[in-house]
């Protein structure tokens, strides 16, 4: 009887198997990977992203009060002004007090005001609009003295507080003449102060200029009035939440310059126009100067560039860092010192950010006005929510910023690792399909082989003997295949020993191959180099006839050296001869010349002596006339030649 082998064994393609195997444990590592990133190795993702709504802290809510203004003093007292636009407002200007609580500022004396021009107007809040503290801690509080902003004035209205905050008392009191100093449509929308020079500026969002105020002498004037950094944009129409921003009767509001801010040093002035998106500086030195021409104030202005929304207030940090209330985005943004323009915090309740103030605690305070849901800008009130005072803190904001980057970065990688999975699971899935059907080919080869072991089982039961034979000869046949299995071991282990020889002699033959390519190297340069050598020769052989000849010239110039150095040697003989001659000469001629003076100084002395022979002469002479004169005329007695 024939054994029965599993030849379907022998079938399979084990290294194809194995590959998969191995395809399939890299896959499963991969997945679990992918998701060790995906839960931050803590099983669960969940949880991860930061809580961006507690970025914008809600400080307190108004249901019935519209504010505007905001201040933050150095001991964190927070003042807020609520200017009568659509309602009268009680009070005008509050402190919110740590309950939530508001109590009339400084008095509620001061915010009694009985809506008629004059002494009562003196005494109390018209329509206070803007505020801001200091850093003495004296609380500053512009007063339009324009309620509801319909082009009227009230006499005695427009005013600039300042408050000394130790004891709520009011320092001084700013009245300005509304004819003389604004106009009776002037209204007074944001101001700062340089304490140092004792210098407010004011904007008149109205008119379109900036107010100087010379603190000192109480002397107004105002600068860039109708320029186009100060005057609304006709081409801009804001957009705030889902609609623009009009009048009931369709209007576009144009408002002119209404944010301002100072720079530390107090040496530039930042505006902007609310109807506008762009944002400007001037120097304060050409404002403050009455004899600067507003033609060379316009010249002095510096376009700082598009903020991409209509702006409100603004304020600028200790880091030069400018926050701006971004209307039509519901957002504050920052302007960084190099120019560049952030998001700052964003919050659907950012419904018209209105003013800014930076408190002690290191927050950013802001109102919410939404001016654009009352009257006149709607028939009636639409005011769905309260209003709002809101703090953000850019430390926090920042570290926000930080790990958002982080989160996106995470979540990108993350991405990325779910396609690398989903890929491997899918190459993992159609090898999974592929081993099945390698599996499913083996059982059918492994039925072919059962069909054909009956059979031969059959066909043994019926042919016995023979059988038997042929098992003896299959005996001797297999005791000769186990024979040949093992001259094919060893033919085997022959095979694998000149397969090492075969790849040592390859590995020698890539040696022997590197090694030629060195040789020839070697050779091209030592080709190179000899004809670099037969060149050289050449000039060598050039340059040693070339040195021959500089040889023969150099003795010629040594024999000609030596001619010129005995003719020297001779020329310095003989002029070392006439050295000796010109000495002797020059002797000789000292000797002369000794001689000389002598001979000059006996003809002196003979000279001399001539003379005083010639002086004796002459005295002999006269001597001898006077001697012949008569004593009694005088004259003389000259003889007469008779003869």
């Amino acid at each position: 009887m024939l054994p029965i082998r599993p030849h379907y064994f022998k079938n399979i393609n084990w290294p194809r198997y194995i590959a998969t195997a191995l395809f399939m444990l890299i896959a499963a590592w991969l997945l679990s990977a992918c998701q060790h990133r995906l839960t931050g190795g803590h099983g669960t993702p969940d949880g991860f992203e930061p809580i961006w709504d507690k970025l914008v802290v809600e400080v307190t809510a108004f249901d019935d009060r519209q504010p505007t203004g905001i201040a933050v003093s150095s001991t964190g007292r927070i003042f807020v002004a609520f200017p009568w636009w659509s309602d009268r407002p009680n009070p005008s200007v509050a402190e919110l007090m740590p309950d939530g609580s508001l109590r009339a500022f400084p008095s509620p004396y001061w915010n009694d005001w009985d809506g008629k021009s004059g002494p009562s107007a003196l005494r109390g809040f018209v329509c206070a609009q803007a505020m801001y503290v200091d850093q003495d801690d004296y609380l500053w509080i512009l007063d339009t003295g324009n309620p509801r902003n319909r082009d009227r004035v009230v006499t005695a209205g427009p005013k600039l507080f300042k408050i000394d905050l130790e004891d709520d008392s009011i320092a001084q009191v700013f009245y300005f003449d509304h004819k003389r100093d604004f106009t009776r449509t002037s209204y007074l929308s944001d101001f700062r102060v340089d304490t140092d020079r004792q210098t407010a500026y004011i904007a008149d969002s109205a008119r379109g200029t900036i107010y100087v105020v010379d603190l000192k002498t109480r002397q107004t004037h105002h600068v860039l009035l109708g320029d186009p950094s100060t005057t609304a944009d006709a081409d801009v129409i804001a957009t705030v939440g889902s609609s623009e921003w009009r009048t009931f009767a369709g209007l576009v509001p144009q408002v002119n310059v209404s944010g301002l801010e100072l720079s530390h040093d107090g040496d530039w002035l930042y505006y902007h126009t609310m109807s506008g998106r762009r944002i400007y500086r001037v120097p304060t030195s050409v404002l403050r100067d009455t004899r600067t021409t507003d033609k060379m104030r316009a010249a002095a202005i510096e376009d700082l560039g598009p903020t991409g929304s209509v702006i409100d207030g603004m304020w600028l940090d200790a880091n030069d860092n400018l926050y701006l209330a971004a209307i039509e985005r519901d957002a504050i943004i920052v302007r960084r010192p190099n120019g560049s323009i952030e998001t700052f915090v964003a919050d659907p309740r950012l419904k018209w950010p209105d003013s800014l103030a930076m408190g002690p605690d290191g927050y950013l305070y802001f109102t919410t006005s939404k001016r654009h849901l009352r009257r006149p800008y709607r028939i009636a009130d639409q005011v769905d929510e309260p209003y709002f005072v809101m703090k953000a803190s850019p430390e926090k904001v920042a570290r926000a910023n930080v790990t958002r980057r982080i989160a996106d970065e995470k979540h990108q990688q993350a991405a990325w690792y779910a396609g690398q999975a989903s890929e491997a699971e899918r190459l993992a899935k159609i090898a999974a399909e592929q081993a099945e059907r390698e599996r499913e080919a083996a059982r059918a080869r492994a039925d072919l082989a059962a069909d054909a072991n009956d059979d031969a089982v059959t066909f043994a039961d019926r042919h016995r003997e023979s059988i038997v034979k042929i098992e003896r000869a299959a005996d001797r046949q297999e005791q000769a295949a186990e024979e040949a299995a093992q001259l094919a071991e060893h033919a085997t282990q022959q095979a694998r020993a000149s397969e090492r020889a075969a790849e040592e002699a390859r590995k020698a033959a890539e040696i022997a191959r590197r090694l030629a390519e060195a040789w020839e190297q070697q050779a091209q340069q030592a080709r190179l180099a000899r004809a670099e050598a037969d060149l050289g020769a050449a000039e060598a052989d050039q340059a040693r006839r070339a040195h021959e000849a500089a040889i023969a010239q150099a003795r010629e110039a040594a024999e000609a050296a030596a001619q010129a150095e005995a003719i020297a040697k001779k020329l310095a003989d003989e002029a070392a001869l006439a050295m000796k001659l010109a000495l002797e000469a020059e002797a000789d001629a000292a000797r002369e010349r000794d001689a000389a003076n002598e001979l000059r100084q006996l003809a002196q002395d003979a000279r001399t002596a001539a003379a005083l022979a010639e002086r004796i002469a002459v005295d002999a002479e006269y001597a001898e006339i006077n001697g012949a004169q008569d004593p009694a005329t005088g004259t003389a007695d000259v003889p007469t030649d008779t003869d």
